[in-house]
């Protein structure tokens, strides 16, 4: 853009006064000196009156008078003291709303199973043939800057699926120790997958939901703190975080209650960017312990019976399990604005535990723009390492396969 200067011009006329100078005897200057002597008397007392009054109103003499508003009897009016207070309280309102920011979302969804009954695939549910509610979703985020390194942030999530109970996803509060350095510490994300920080935004990824292959936990987020770093290497720029808390969950259905929760949860992450990759690599360790209520299902073989007791063609089982397991995750994504890829690996790994299994979980997705349009296909798969010979196993040999295509269309920027 180009810059236009202006000068402005300023012309100054000097006056001069020039006083003629007539020829006076010595008698008629002396009487004039002794005039003037008497003026520049007057002219001192005055001055030092004014200096007086200067000085009691609170003024300094010495200061230019021009530089200093002098007000009578040091105070304003009724009317310009009310006209400062109304200024001041809107100059406070207008401060506190942009220290304070609301943001929402929303997706609405339809569903159609040939399945009969439902299906509880979480952390979606769908019921039986038409559904106006497992894929619709409503959030409110309330972000309120306490100063200029610190924030409050609280997110409400109502999912259709849950019977739309309002859950309390995020509360924590944000640190910036530097501009890389961040502290949060509250109710925040587990950071499992790719989308985790927005699992529920449906405009934050291109698929109508999540592929349940990957995106199927009934745990989403824990109480604790973490600490992320923002640095460079080169062309890369990377987010490397860590985190430690606990969590909590219930799952009751007429098969299952149960309270899950783990104690001593901690991981760390790490995500990089370069030109239109993205590239992310994560670690989490989960200590659960689910205490059964009750616990029901279909006779199980002799060898796996203990601690379960057969009661004819079912099982019943109430106590405490320990099954401690680590999550390890790679993801990677491509979008030029023309083609897209977007690849997830996960694999579970439960140690010596008996009664849950070792698990592969993996998704591709291939997609092309164009226009508004983002038709896209992918393919997943869910499988167990090794068969698994327990009444907690949704099958033995549990082996996913799940193909799926969908298209995406933005309406408008925010809306799709």
């Amino acid at each position: 853009m180009a810059a236009l200067s202006r000068v402005l011009a300023v012309g100054m006329c000097l006056m001069c006064y020039i006083t003629p100078v007539f020829s006076l005897t010595d008698e008629e200057i002396e009487r004039r000196f002794q005039l003037l002597e008497q003026e520049n008397e007057a002219l001192r007392k005055k001055l030092k009156s004014v200096e007086s009054v200067l000085k009691h109103q609170g003024i300094d003499p010495e200061q230019p008078l021009l530089e200093t508003s002098v007000l009578p009897n040091k105070q304003t009016t009724e009317t310009e003291q009310l006209k400062r207070s109304v200024a001041d309280i809107k100059n406070t309102i207008e401060s506190e709303q942009e220290r304070l920011r609301f943001g929402g979302f929303m997706s609405a969804g339809f569903t159609r199973s040939d399945e009969s009954q439902d299906i509880n695939h979480r952390p979606f549910g769908f019921n039986g043939n038409s559904d106006f509610t497992s894929d619709s979703v409503l959030g409110l985020q309330v972000t309120f800057e306490v100063n200029d390194t610190t924030r409050a942030v609280t997110q409400i999530v109502a999912n259709g699926w849950d019977n739309w109970d309002p859950n309390i996803e995020w509360a924590y509060l944000a640190y910036d120790f530097t501009d890389q350095v961040t502290f949060r510490a509250g109710r925040m994300r587990m950071p499992f997958y790719l989308f985790s920080e927005s699992m529920d935004v449906g405009y934050s990824y291109p698929w109508v939901r999540p592929p349940l292959t990957m995106y199927n936990t009934e745990l989403s987020n824990y109480d604790g703190f973490d600490v992320a770093w923002h640095f460079r290497t080169g062309d890369l720029s990377h987010r490397l975080s860590a985190f430690y808390g606990s969590f909590k969950f219930d799952e009751n259905n007429y098969q299952m209650d149960v309270r899950v929760n783990g104690e001593d949860t901690y991981g760390a992450n790490v995500t990089s960017y370069w030109n239109n990759w993205t590239y992310r690599l994560s670690y989490s360790h989960l200590n659960n312990i689910a205490r059964f209520e009750r616990q029901t299902g279909f006779v199980i073989p002799p060898s796996a019976s203990a601690p379960f007791g057969v009661i004819g063609e079912e099982f019943i089982f109430e106590g405490k399990l320990n099954e401690p397991l680590d999550f390890y995750s790679f993801a990677t994504s491509y979008d030029d604005g023309e083609y897209m890829a977007i690849f997830e690996v996960a694999n579970i790994d439960v140690g010596k535990a008996e009664l849950i299994g070792d698990e592969v979980l993996g998704v591709l997705t291939l997609g092309y723009h164009y226009d508004r349009w983002l038709p896209y296909l992918g393919y997943g798969r869910e499988y167990y390492k090794k068969a698994l010979d327990s009444p907690l196993a949704r099958t033995p040999d549990r082996d996913y396969k799940t193909s799926f295509a969908g298209v995406r269309y933005d309406i408008t920027p925010g809306v799709s």
